[in-house]
């Protein structure tokens, strides 16, 4: 149904069609490439995001690693080591006092060396009445119960170092650890090293490189949060604690957010950045706005364009229907724009052209035909006055075989009748039927007038199936044939002229070859002869005018075939002409428009 509703579309319509069409891929192609970008443009951001992040958790680390570090130091310390051990062992205030003050001093030394680490506060729980703390030694800062709780923790670490998460929102993080005695290995517990992170100072210090204040940051563990923007809400919160890793586009307080989230691995925290993503999401909606608009545009102009373009193309080709028309109606006249198109060398002036051309040679072969209908109907005149003609030759040749016979010539009475009989069939009506039959008896009148002038030197056989006789041939297709092979086997030679005509089957056709000795064919004779490279000699002629005879009677697989061979029983050349026909036959006692069938069965 599509493709007939095409045929009916004019070509301008057609063209203006594929014009759309493909300004539609186009236009798709433009849209999935916007998609890809933006795609893209969400990988690039999020590698930003996560690089930025990587530095920020790097930072974190390090700072981390470096209060790890700190813990030892206070550890392996043997100045502390003795301080806790005098304040655990004297009885003497004074004494007590001094090493607090002392262990006060080393703890602040301490402190101001790792200033970079956002260190809050650093402090030793000797008892539970007793705790060495650099904001001040004789205050406890923090709740009992969070010192307590602190306390059990690192003892039950059993002096490993054990970061405690659970007082972020308060207090910030802590690392504790148990101080034992390191002295002769006693490993007695002096104290409890308490190290107080201030997490907010933290990350807000690793992430102050990035320009983009309107980021938001959280920082989790697997049960507490360690850091989050001021921004969030505890709702928000505990919705992010579930998003996955890599990264999406979330809905955040009435806020589409580009969220990324990983790992700090050292520690097992988890970090998300919070992007604002509003206005990249804006930018994209009007890119594609204005891609849209854009491409709408580029339709409409586009068809406006090929609209004209295509009227000027169509123009000619309109001209050229229309003028095929009035050539149909028989109203044919020279174009005033022929000359316009005579010089144009693009298709529509090759079209012009050539229906010019065209429509003069027509022109010209309706002049010729009429001419040609009244030289036909002169000669049909003139034949019917020559009519009487073959009757005059048919009583002098019958007079003269009376007087041979008369005189007892039996060569000159073989003779007549011989031509006589060849000039019978040659003038006989051509749309009788014509045989293989009727030609072999050509054949016959023609080679007894040869042997009669040859005699000895002429050996001829002719060997065809009865079965072929009734097979039609075209009129004096083997007699040209049959002289050729006689005028080049005998008179350009003095040996023995051997002629053989023989017939077999070929599938559905029939090949009959006339091969002599004495002569050979001159490769690609008949081409030769067509293309005019070779000038006819002879009987040259003749055999272009039987094969096309033959492609003409029953189409281009019919012709005739000129080849040469040797016969190996004799070591002897041969010249051979095949005559390739149909295997078919007039029923016998009918005519021209009988009935086919095979000649063969």
């Amino acid at each position: 149904m599509s493709g007939q509703i095409l045929q009916k579309l004019s070509i301008k319509k057609k063209i203006q069609l594929i014009i759309l069409f493909g300004i539609l891929i186009v236009s798709l192609t433009a849209f999935i490439c916007i998609h890809f970008i933006s795609q893209s443009y969400e990988k690039l951001l999020y590698q930003s995001v996560s690089n930025s992040l990587s530095y920020s958790a790097g930072n974190i680390s390090d700072k981390i690693d470096n209060i790890d570090l700190l813990s030892g130091l206070i550890l392996s310390d043997q100045a502390i080591q003795d301080y806790l051990v005098n304040i655990e062992t004297t009885d003497s205030p004074s004494e007590l006092d001094s090493s607090c003050s002392q262990l006060y001093r080393s703890l602040i030394n301490y402190l101001f060396s790792f200033d970079n680490s956002n260190i809050a506060n650093i402090s030793i729980q000797i008892t539970p009445e007793l705790s060495v703390s650099t904001s001040s030694y004789k205050q406890q800062k923090l709740p009992e119960a969070v010192t307590n709780a602190l306390v059990t923790q690192a003892l039950e670490a059993d002096g490993v170092n054990l970061w405690v998460t659970d007082y972020c929102d308060e207090y910030g993080f802590f690392l504790v650890r148990e101080l034992k005695q390191t002295y002769a290995l006693k490993l007695d517990t002096l104290g409890v090293l308490m190290i107080n992170v201030d997490s907010n100072k933290m990350v807000e210090d690793a992430i102050s490189y990035n320009s983009a204040n309107d980021n938001l940051y959280l920082l989790l563990d697997e049960n507490h949060t360690i850091y989050q923007s001021p921004q969030l809400l505890k709702a928000d919160k505990e919705r992010l604690r579930n998003l996955p890793s890599g990264y999406q586009i979330l809905s955040l307080n009435k806020q589409t957010m580009f969220a990324v989230r990983d790992t700090i691995i050292d520690l097992g925290w988890d970090y998300i950045s919070l992007v604002p993503y509003n206005s990249i999401i804006d930018t994209a909606r009007f890119t594609k706005s204005i891609c849209l608009i854009v491409i709408i545009l580029c339709l409409i102009l586009t068809f406006f364009i090929s609209t004209g373009l295509l009227t000027t193309l169509t123009y000619h080709i309109d001209l050229l229907i229309r003028r095929m028309k009035r050539f149909e109606d028989g109203s044919y006249e020279a174009d005033p724009h022929r000359t316009e198109y005579q010089r144009r060398e693009d298709e529509i002036g090759m079209l012009h052209q050539s229906f010019d051309s065209m429509a003069k040679k027509i022109d010209t072969l309706i002049n010729e035909n009429y001419k040609n209908e009244i030289l036909k109907r002169d000669a049909q005149i003139k034949a019917m006055e020559n009519q009487i003609n073959p009757h005059f030759l048919y009583n002098t040749l019958d007079a003269i075989n009376w007087r041979s016979i008369a005189i007892g010539a039996e060569d000159i009475t073989k003779i007549t009748l011989s031509l006589g009989s060849l000039l019978r069939i040659t003038l006989q009506n051509s749309e009788d039927s014509y045989t293989i039959a009727k030609e072999v008896k050509v054949l016959e009148n023609y080679i007894t007038i040869q042997k009669l002038r040859y005699g000895e030197r002429l050996d001829y056989h002719l060997t065809i199936p009865d079965e072929y006789m009734a097979c039609e041939i075209p009129k004096l297709t083997l007699q040209p044939l049959l002289e050729n092979a006689v005028h080049y086997g005998l008179e350009e030679n003095s040996e023995i002229c051997h002629i053989v005509i023989t017939a077999r089957r070929d599938q559905k056709d029939l090949l009959i070859e006339v091969k002599n000795n004495g002569s050979a064919f001159e490769e690609d004779l008949l081409e030769k002869i067509e293309s005019g490279k070779l000038q006819p000699k002879g009987h040259g002629i003749g055999l272009v005018n039987i094969s096309r005879r033959l492609e003409l009677t029953y189409g281009p697989a019919y012709h005739l075939k000129l080849y040469n061979d040797i016969d190996l029983t004799i070591g002897e050349e041969y010249a051979i002409a095949q005559v390739r026909l149909p295997l078919s036959r007039i029923q016998k006692g009918e005519f021209a428009n009988a009935e086919v069938t095979d000649c063969g069965r």
